[in-house]
């Protein structure tokens, strides 16, 4: 009698035990997608945001080139106009 009430909670703790596993193997990838999907998520507006950046500073950068250019005219009269003198 003992090993007849044993095998049917042997077989219970057994579904039991399959359900938990097939439970984590359905929410398993699920979990993974969604931190992949996160993960993306967040690299996509990091991204953003170094191109915003690197679009400013390209900017500052054309400043710069205009700003050397009026710099070397002003340096070009200054030289030019020393040598009419001397």
């Amino acid at each position: 009698m003992t090993l007849a009430r044993a095998k049917p909670r042997e077989v219970v703790v057994e579904r039991q035990a399959e359900r938990s596993l097939g439970l984590f193997t359905y929410l398993v990838p699920f979990v993974l997608l969604g931190l992949l999907i996160f993960a993306s998520i967040l690299l996509s507006s990091k991204a953003a945001k170094i191109e915003s950046s690197v679009l400013e500073m390209r900017r500052s950068l054309e400043v710069l080139k205009e700003q050397i250019e009026v710099l070397n005219q002003k340096i070009a009269k200054i030289t030019v106009g020393r040598d009419l003198v001397n």
